[in-house]
């Protein structure tokens, strides 16, 4: 007896088993040689293979209808039933039976086969034959020859380019100068350009590979939903990118603009300074040497509120332009405190008429006859034939005798 219900126990346990994997009183629901469940129970007239053969058929045309979508696939409850159901076809019902001995509630029986059937339909498109699939087969295929033939385009052109500058040495390429200064002699300006093509080569290839990796992983499932976050950030910062580039050029070209006025303000300095030495008597007022100086000086002080304009139109930088500018106007104004007393006296004297070139001017120590006067110096030849060159800040400020032309005659 004991043998017997050994025995006994070894075929029940056989039988669960071919139950439950199918084999016997079961039928399989499957997409292509996927299984997707099992059907273990009739319901009504339809044994578990009729239900599964028709799961099946229907399953079948939904796989290769490429119009339909498997979300579209709805789970439906009416009565005691629940419906897995495609463009209100019955692709299987879920009855109360199916859960019998499964230990598992009838909605989440029918949720577990719906999501099942969904999933299933979405891999075996993914894994077809079909068209979508062979166009993103071949683009995998193909996308590192793109890459490889692009690389190799833009090396010949960056090539071409290179030798077509090397021969402009000389003709277009000149060379870099401000004036007479000599900035970039050229063929240093054709070793920078060179060096800016070969950035430019590998920004381009890189923008063209960011953007094509781009659409080739929004073409899978898998990745689409990467490529979608990736491209969103990509956007934001390429207009904040975009933003700066805008903001770089309205600086460069406010800073040429202002380097054009720069030059035609200096054009017109010199053109007024030159003339002003031509008006009859302008010799007298102003030296050589102190013409040069107030040229200098007025040149710098235009390249530096040039410099300045410059740092004032860069955003954000308006306050260390102001800043710049009063420590420029300070530093300007404790360097030229003689030199506008010298002007402001020479002013003076000459507005009232002090002294004449010729007249005799004794001040200390200093005998002597003028021979010339500006606005900053006059200079005195004494009666041993030295010259003494006396500041007009100090003449205003001393007691002085001036004996005119006239006078000096008659005492001789």
């Amino acid at each position: 007896m004991a043998i017997f219900e050994h025995m006994r126990e070894m075929v029940r346990k056989i039988f669960w088993i071919l139950l439950l994997t199918g084999v016997i009183l079961s039928a399989d629901v499957k997409v292509g040689q996927r299984r997707l469940l099992i059907i273990e129970k009739s319901l009504g007239e339809l044994s578990p293979e009729e239900r599964a053969q028709r799961a099946n058929d229907i399953i079948r045309e939904l796989v290769v209808d490429t119009d339909f979508s498997p979300d579209s696939i709805e789970l439906i409850r009416e009565e005691e039933t629940f419906y897995i159901r495609a463009r209100d076809k019955n692709i299987l019902a879920v009855a109360p039976s199916d859960t019998l001995n499964t230990g598992i509630s009838q909605d989440r029986l029918a949720e577990s086969w719906h999501n099942d059937i969904i999933s299933g339909i979405k891999q075996s498109r993914q894994n077809s034959l079909s068209t979508e699939n062979i166009l993103k087969f071949s683009l995998m295929v193909l996308y590192p020859v793109f890459l490889v033939v692009l690389f190799i385009i833009l090396q010949k052109i960056t090539r071409a380019f290179s030798r077509w500058v090397m021969k402009q040495e000389g003709r277009l390429v000149k060379g870099v100068r401000f004036g007479k200064l000599e900035v970039l002699k050229p063929p240093q300006e054709i070793k920078i350009i060179l060096q800016i093509t070969i950035v430019i080569k590998y920004v381009i290839f890189a923008i063209i590979f960011y953007t094509t990796l781009l659409v080739f992983l929004g073409q899978f499932d898998q990745t689409s939903p990467f490529v979608l976050t990736l491209g969103n950030k990509t956007v934001e910062y390429g207009k904040l990118l975009l933003n700066n580039l805008k903001n770089a050029f309205e600086v460069v070209l406010g800073a040429v603009l202002l380097y054009v006025a720069m030059r035609l303000i200096l054009i017109l300095l010199n053109y007024f300074m030159k003339h002003y030495r031509e008006v009859p008597g302008a010799q007298n007022n102003l030296s050589e040497s102190a013409y040069s100086a107030l040229i200098n000086v007025l040149r710098r002080a235009v390249m530096v509120l040039f410099v300045l304009s410059v740092i004032y139109i860069i955003p954000g930088a308006q306050e260390l332009a102001f800043a710049l500018l009063l420590i420029f106007i300070l530093i300007i104004g404790l360097s030229l405190v003689n030199l506008l007393r010298d002007l402001f006296a020479g002013y003076v004297l000459m507005a009232r008429g002090v002294y004449q070139k010729g007249d005799r001017l004794k001040i200390d120590e200093i005998d002597g006859t003028v021979i010339e006067r500006n606005f900053l110096f006059t200079i005195v030849r004494t009666q041993d034939g030295a010259e003494a060159t006396l500041h007009n800040s100090l003449i205003l400020s001393k007691p002085i005798i001036v004996f005119k032309k006239s006078e000096a005659k008659d005492e001789d």
